[in-house]
């Protein structure tokens, strides 16, 4: 397991169970999707009363598989940072009563 799953379990949020309005949030996906991770029991839950709740540490080991089964899936390449593009300032001639500004290309 990775650092973050191993600190979560020192600070106790293993414990925590969050809704699947929160879940979806964290997932980045909709709630009917969260429901679908759960009638499909890739993802597991407790039902309080008529409530569904995912257990903190649930989420984490879920997306650390997705993650490690999306990274598989595209032969253990790492994403690489992008290199940032840095407008350059070049000197062109100005229309007439624009006579010394600097124009950015």
């Amino acid at each position: 397991m990775s650092e973050s799953f191993d600190l979560m379990k020192l600070i106790g949020m293993q414990r925590i169970c969050i809704p699947v309005a929160l879940v979806a949030s964290t997932l980045c996906v909709s709630p009917k999707t969260v429901y679908r991770l759960i009638r499909l029991n890739r993802l597991k839950h407790l039902r309080v009363g008529r409530t569904i709740r995912v257990p903190m540490s649930e989420v984490m080991a879920f997306m650390e598989a997705e993650q490690a089964k999306n990274w598989s899936a595209h032969g253990s390449v790492v994403p690489q940072p992008v290199p940032a593009v840095v407008p350059q300032v070049v000197e062109t001639e100005a229309p007439p009563g624009l006579k010394g500004m600097r124009f950015k290309c």
